[in-house]
């Protein structure tokens, strides 16, 4: 692939998480370009997901501290904990 510049030299490149666009930045300011295929076409749900909202990420958080505890502990009654 390329891209033309009409004045200035590449100083960054980053591609958008899940996407297939490119941003590159130069002397000039700011340019995109598309990429295709280049985006993750499924993206993997143990990953981090850029794209959810603040409920989203509070119950991720809840299932991680969840998966941390041992089955048995995990139980309706406050009480029987210290049982």
């Amino acid at each position: 692939m390329s891209h033309s510049l009409h004045n200035g030299v590449i100083e960054d490149l980053a591609f958008c998480p899940y996407e297939d666009v490119m941003g590159i930045g130069h002397a000039a300011g700011i340019s995109t370009m598309l990429v295709p295929g280049a985006g993750e076409p499924n993206f993997d749900s143990y990953v981090a997901n850029p794209l959810q909202s603040r409920r989203e990420r509070q119950e991720q958080e809840v299932h991680m501290l969840l998966d941390k505890l041992q089955p048995e502990t995990i139980v309706l009654d406050p009480d029987s904990i210290g049982r």
